[in-house]
Order: C-alpha cells, then sequence, then structure tokens
C-alpha cells in the first residue's frame, strides 16, 4: 500500500511512502515487441467513451511489470504484460494510459500472434486529457484468454504516477498512483473493482537499490552488469494504484520482524525522520490488526522516507 503524510521539520518535509504486501548508466532498453499495426484513420475508428466504466468485454487476470527505471534520466521505459480474459469477440480492447508513447501492441495465445493499433480518447467527463487507450485489433479476438503485452516509454511525472526526486546531489524514483495516476506508469484496467495479482521486475543502474510491494526473491546483473534486474515475489490480488516501487540509493533498516517484517527504506538525509516513522508504523500495525480483528494479510511492511524541498503537488 502506498499513503503520504507530511512532516514539517525546518524547511524540508519527509514524504512517507508505505510499500506493503511482500529498489551511472542508463537501463539497457527492455525488449520490444513487433511494430504495431500502422494507424490508418481512415480505417480505424476510435468512437467515444460511452461510460464512466471501461468496457466489460476484456477482463485483466494478472499483471507481469517490467520497468527500467533510472531516476537519473528525464523517462523511464516499460513492457506490461496483461493476462486478460476476452469475454466476446472483438475487434478492440480498451483499457487506460496517459502520457504513454507505445511501441507496439499485441495479443498472443497458443502461437497466435495479434497485433494492434493504438489510438488514444478521452475518458467520459474528461476535459482535454486522453487517458483511455484504444487497442485496434488486425484480426477480432475470440473468446478466451489472452496475453496482451504492451512496450512504451513515459515521462517521470511530479509527485504523481512514478515520479523521480532530487536531494543532496541524488536523484530517486517513487510512485504515489493513488487515486488514478498508474495509468501514468504503465497501460492498466485502472479501476479499485480489478484487483489481480502483479509481478514486478526493475531493470536499475547496479549502484542503486530497488524496492516493491513485496519481497525481492533474486537479482540478476544485466548489461554487462552495468545494470541488475530486480524480480519481486508475486503479490496477492491488489488494485492498481496499490502498486508501489521505490529506487535509489536507498537503505533498509529492518525493524520488527514477526510476525510482519516492518523496515524503514530511507535515503541517507532522512534516516533520522524515518526511525519515529518505523516506531510509528509497528505500534499502528498492533492496534490495526485489533480493530479489524485479524492479522496483516501481507509479508512485510516498508516505510519509505525521504527529504523534498520545496516541491509542488500538482504539475
Amino acid at each position: 500500500m502506498l499513503r503520504a503524510m507530511p512532516a514539517h521539520r525546518s524547511s524540508r518535509w519527509p514524504l512517507l511512502l508505505l510499500l506493503s504486501a511482500a529498489c551511472s548508466s542508463a537501463p539497457p532498453p527492455v525488449a520490444k515487441g513487433p511494430d504495431p499495426v500502422p494507424e490508418d484513420a481512415a480505417h480505424w475508428e476510435v468512437g467515444e467513451a460511452s461510460s464512466v466504466h471501461l468496457p466489460h468485454v476484456v477482463k485483466p487476470l494478472s499483471y507481469k511489470l517490467e520497468l527500467a527505471v533510472d531516476p537519473r534520466l528525464p523517462t523511464f521505459s516499460g513492457v506490461t504484460t496483461i493476462s486478460i480474459e476476452v469475454r466476446e469477440a472483438t475487434d478492440r480492447v480498451v483499457l487506460h494510459g496517459r502520457d504513454l508513447a507505445v511501441e507496439s501492441a499485441e495479443l498472443r495465445r497458443e502461437g497466435e500472434t495479434i497485433k494492434a493499433g493504438v489510438h488514444m480518447r478521452k475518458a467520459v467527463g474528461a476535459v482535454r486529457d486522453e487517458e483511455e487507450m484504444v487497442l485496434h485489433l488486425e484480426q477480432p479476438a475470440a473468446p478466451g484468454r489472452y496475453e496482451l503485452e504492451i512496450a512504451y516509454e513515459a515521462p517521470f511525472g511530479t509527485l504523481l504516477g512514478l515520479y523521480r526526486v532530487d536531494q543532496a546531489g541524488e536523484s530517486y524514483a517513487f510512485t504515489q498512483l493513488e487515486s488514478t495516476y498508474a495509468r501514468r506508469m504503465f497501460p492498466s484496467f485502472d479501476e479499485p473493482r480489478h484487483k489481480v495479482p502483479f509481478e514486478v521486475e526493475l531493470i536499475v543502474p547496479t549502484e542503486l537499490a530497488a524496492f516493491a510491494n513485496t519481497k525481492e526473491v533474486r537479482a540478476e546483473p544485466e548489461d554487462g552488469g552495468k545494470n541488475t534486474r530486480h524480480v519481486f515475489a508475486k503479490t496477492e490480488p491488489l488494485p492498481t494504484y496499490l502498486v508501489a516501487i521505490a529506487v535509489g540509493k536507498l537503505e533498509r533498516v529492518q525493524g520488527a520482524a514477526k510476525p510482519t517484517s516492518i523496515g524503514l527504506v530511507a535515503t541517507p538525509q532522512a534516516k533520522a525522520d524515518g526511525a519515529a516513522a518505523l516506531e510509528a508504523a509497528q505500534a499502528s500495525l498492533v492496534e490495526l490488526e485489533k480493530y479489524f480483528g485479524q492479522p496483516y494479510p501481507y509479508d512485510k511492511l516498508d516505510v519509505v522516507v525521504f527529504a523534498a524541498p520545496q516541491l509542488s503537488l500538482f504539475e
């Protein structure tokens, strides 16, 4: 889970992020699929959104997120693979995305590949921003299960989506996906009714640490050792807005280990602030378990603390 709580101290304030349920070279290019079907405005009809909800024709079952993240750069890249169920024959898939430069999109199952062209449209009630991604399939998809793979590049946000922060000469990347900002980080069915498991892999420069919702299961060298691929355990079913990552020169301090592993992930400048946050998290978790009458359902809870002077909440 991810929450933000300002605490004033001198001219700076720490932003506390909770990662729960289970981090000087640029990252290597993420593997891309084939080029998308050429966009032909005369052939494809984008249509207008007719509901505040996405069409019921396609349902997400799980996600795999592969993100190449270097917070010293202006952009990041990713490949999002979504296991989906197509409930009835369709020639399009509609999901969410914002400010994502899509490089390829395709559906796959049992050796069959269906390429897709990409158009953006406004959601119902939107004034100017296009946040619905319409994938036009080169041939209709029959009912059944598919893998939807989308490769893309996107800019870091400013305290929204996957955003970057500069502090004391270092750059960090954190997430704020609640309520509708996950679509800025990865193409998704960004509605809380869709709670499914996530698998996250982060490719970051080797000198940086990477954290996610769940515990890391392995780390592998990439690009001759210049980068490291951090692979995290699959999450329990989550809505898109509770996905969380942190990348940078961060350190993790272990707090209580049982029954839930609680840790402090902090920048060097924020460690003093983080000690109090870690103590509060441990005490709060005990009281929350009493209140709800059940144990915390995940195997870890990390409190992420950084100091950020003079930041504006909105772009």
